[in-house]
């Protein structure tokens, strides 16, 4: 499973790419075998004020021979918004192979 992180007009620290990094092999691990890659998006979505929730997180997983599947949440921290975007895509990766698997 490839992951790609793109921080839109971000500086992205080292200690933030490892932490979404090993969150989502850590999440999905049972799922890697069916995913080629999962791409990060992450995003500030009002970078001049101070308070708010406005670190956003999008993720796109692309199982193999399958549509892709998304999840993403806001937060006023980028580890809370990742960490739950990550739980919120296992929840829909689960369902979609799930899904697959009754077929």
């Amino acid at each position: 499973m490839q992951i790609q992180i793109f921080a839109q007009g971000l500086d992205l620290p080292d200690a933030l790419r490892g932490y979404v990094e090993k969150q989502l092999t850590d999440v999905l691990a049972h799922h890697a075998a069916h995913l080629t890659r999962v791409e990060v998006h992450l995003k500030d979505l009002n970078s001049q004020k101070k308070n708010g929730v406005d670190k956003h997180c999008l993720l796109e997983a692309k199982p193999k021979g399958m549509d892709s599947v998304t999840a993403e949440h806001d937060a006023p921290e980028f580890k809370e918004a990742v960490h739950q975007a990550v739980l919120k895509l296992e929840r829909g990766l689960h369902h979609r192979l799930d899904k697959r698997k009754e077929h």
